[in-house]
């Protein structure tokens, strides 16, 4: 398109995202050129679907080069996604020079421009009408760490640059089911400047109704269980276990990114303050009647404590704070981490028999992503196991359990899938459906688990009670609107739904990349400026340059390796482990079989305490022993007090 004669058209585009019909209209402008390109591409090769999408792109890029050839003042579509990807990440001048040379991208002065004009101009009106009164937020600390090095001299000049990122979340007025009248009488909208804030909390809500809901005799985590359990099982037999679940999000999540608030963190409470002020006070929120406020583990503890601290100011002025616990990566990564803790033994001994060391059982949530993938490994190749020796068996889950118990190494594979790995993958596929109620028994079910010694989750613990309390505390009406905005989706793409603590944790990593060198508060906030332009695009972005993003989105790439990896080591090397899958294997410890010899399950996986009293998570029918309610109201009521569930 021509540069001044179509600027705001293409800023449209880039606001809106809509590079593939941005690239159809070029075609369409140009067919004879067009004719020309798919004629030199064609071949006696009949590509499938992806091998298609492949060759179009490839035909575009063409049209790109030859149209920026033929006329400088003309700047093709994808010379402008070239020059924002390399503006934001702050690809060096002299590589940046060298493109524009070579028409593959746009001068750096030119890209400046156009990000200014596209921040002055401001983004197009959102595709949906906005909530009113309910206002959100998204964020997370990030520091610098500039021109250290390992030697000190006086001459050194290290500094350490802090600063909090953070997003405006734009809540779209469907994720209410009712009407804007009903928010009005629960806000008590017009009633004047002393009209009292609204009651956020059910009324007369015990706080300590919420002990029995996490107890693991619970009638609903019981079914639940047992349900997940069949259910999986059935998935496992028919190999469709690590399928993404078919849930398609109305549309996208929109974001407007802020600039940093500089020289602050979360490590100090009167940081925190001076954060929440900022995000209670911006233009976007300070109307509303209450903020949802989303991050990391960091995040919604420090909101929590401050809650406590000052409850008059938090939820007794407007508008009124209500925290959100990031599910993913930070919520899924905490449950595998204990997971692994409870049953490092016998993944260990599993990892040892397939000679897989890419693991560790106490990670950051840095290698989450590592050591999801050799969860994958033992968790489809345990469940495909299960499922082959239990086929008709398992129907009745209790009766199956009870049988598989009386083999100590049998046993051990069926608690780790039906005590752990089962609930880990649940909470996993739920976050990406958008699945509140599972997200929320799930929890309900990891309190005891995070409480537990073995796990020893001593941050997570607490708040996963602090969870469980918020999400059966809240009205009725905004724990509904709380229902429909439980995770996110970036992309707007089906079954990939993320956490409240994963938009401003991509870009925490798009700083790290784009930012290597020469760290200045300037080049960060250009990448905070060109965010807004590219969005949460990456993957639209990354198939116009990269042929694999072209074939197939980048996360069903990883899904098929998952899975190919999966099945080549979940046979034959863990078979070696399991056994062949004979029915007949399944035998009373002792017998002459496959799972007969070993370590007892307490001498392999020990015993999790809890504040004195035992529960195992795994053992034989005699050695398990789940506290009763009474047990857990006694050892949790101060717990309850001290978590901050004090209004």
């Amino acid at each position: 398109m021509r540069e001044q004669e179509a600027r705001p058209a293409m800023i449209k585009y880039l606001w809106a995202g809509q590079y593939a019909t941005a690239f159809e209209a070029m075609g369409n402008a140009l067919p004879v050129v067009h004719d020309i390109i798919e004629c030199w591409t064609e071949n006696t090769y009949t590509p499938d679907d992806d091998g298609q999408e492949r060759r179009a792109q490839k035909q575009h890029m063409a049209i790109s080069i030859l149209v920026k050839t033929r006329n400088k003042n003309w700047m093709p579509f994808l010379t402008v996604i070239l020059s924002l990807m390399a503006y934001e990440m702050s690809v060096p001048e002299a590589f940046t020079d060298l493109m524009t040379l070579l028409g593959l991208c746009a001068s750096r002065r030119w890209t400046y421009d156009l990000v200014e004009e596209a921040r002055r101009i401001g983004p197009p009106l959102l595709p949906f009408e906005t909530l009113n009164y309910v206002g959100a937020a998204v964020c997370d600390n990030k520091s610098w760490a500039v021109n250290y090095k390992s030697m000190q001299t006086s001459e050194s000049d290290g500094t350490r640059l802090e600063m909090m990122n953070w997003a405006v979340v734009h809540m779209p007025a469907s994720a209410y089911p009712h009407s804007d009248a009903r928010l009005r009488k629960l806000f008590n909208v017009g009633g004047g400047a002393n009209t009292p804030t609204a009651v956020i909390f059910k009324q007369g809500f015990d706080k300590y109704s919420i002990i029995p809901l996490i107890s693991h005799d619970h009638v609903d985590i019981s079914r639940n269980k047992n349900a997940r359990f069949l259910h999986l099982l059935v998935l496992a037999r028919d190999g469709r276990l690590l399928d993404r679940p078919d849930y398609q999000p109305s549309d996208r999540t929109y974001f407007k990114y802020m600039k940093p608030i500089w020289d602050r963190m979360q490590s100090s409470y009167d940081d925190v303050r001076e954060e929440l002020e900022i995000i209670r006070s911006a233009e976007e929120i300070k109307w509303s009647q209450v903020v949802f406020v989303g991050g990391d583990g960091l995040t919604y503890m420090r909101q929590l404590h401050l809650i406590k601290q000052d409850p008059a100011k938090y939820i007794g002025e407007r508008p009124q704070l209500i925290p959100i616990l990031g599910d993913h990566p930070h919520g899924v990564s905490h449950t595998l981490h204990a997971g692994f803790r409870v049953y490092a033994p016998f993944i260990n001994e599993f990892m040892q028999a397939i000679d897989h060391t890419a693991y560790t059982i106490d990670f950051n949530v840095s290698d989450f992503e590592t050591n999801e993938f050799a969860f994958h490994i033992i968790f489809r190749a345990c469940a495909e196991y299960t499922a082959e020796v239990g086929a008709g068996r398992y129907d009745d889950v209790v009766s199956f359990i009870e049988t598989a118990e009386q083999n100590e190494k049998f046993g051990i594979v069926v608690h780790f899938l039906y005590d752990f790995a089962f609930a880990y993958w649940q909470l996993r596929q739920a976050v990406r459906s958008n699945d509140a109620a599972h997200i929320r028994l799930v929890w309900r079910e990891l309190v005891l688990v995070m409480h537990s010694a073995t796990a020893h989750k001593t941050n997570y613990a607490p708040m996963a009670l602090n969870r469980v309390f918020w999400d059966y505390a809240l009205h009725d009406d905004l724990s509904r609107l709380l229902d429909n905005m439980y995770t996110l989706s970036l992309n707007g793409l089906p079954g990939r739904n993320v956490g409240w603590d994963m938009p401003i944790e991509k870009l925490n990593l798009l700083l790290v990349r784009g930012v290597q060198a020469h760290v200045t508060r300037e080049r960060i906030e250009k990448v905070h400026i060109s965010r807004g332009l590219l969005g949460e695009r990456p993957q639209r972005c990354g198939s116009l340059i990269h042929r694999s993003s072209a074939d197939v989105p980048p996360q069903d790439e990883e899904d098929r390796h998952r899975r190919r990896k999966g099945q080549s080591l979940a046979a034959p090397n863990s078979r070696r482990l399991l056994g062949q899958g004979d029915r007949t294997n399944i035998r009373p410890s002792g017998a002459d079989g496959v799972h007969g010899r070993g370590p007892r399950p307490r001498k392999t996986l020990g015993q999790a305490h809890t504040k004195g009293s035992r529960f195992r998570v795994l053992g034989t029918e005699s050695a398990r022993r789940v506290r009763d309610v009474d047990d857990v109201r006694h050892a949790l009521i101060g717990n309850v007090s001290r978590a901050g569930c004090v209004w």
